[in-house]
């Protein structure tokens, strides 16, 4: 039980400092492309705030941004 409990714990922690992370590991595809890129959000953006993602027929493009862990 102790094991879960700490194993919780860190979870939780982790999840916490990610959120308060400066930077956010960006990746943009277009189809089969994609492109990997670090941005720093702009004040009072989150990561989140980047995401996109568009479908016209067969052609899928988009933005998926999370926050940087360390």
């Amino acid at each position: 039980m102790k094991k879960i409990l700490l194993a919780l714990v860190a979870v939780i922690g982790i999840c916490a400092l990610s959120s308060y992370s400066k930077t956010c590991n960006c990746k943009a595809y277009y189809n089969d492309n994609v492109v990997e890129k670090t941005i720093t959000p702009e004040d009072g953006k989150k990561c989140s705030d980047y995401n996109t993602y568009v479908k016209l027929g067969k052609v899928e493009t988009g933005t998926k941004c999370v926050p940087a862990l360390f």
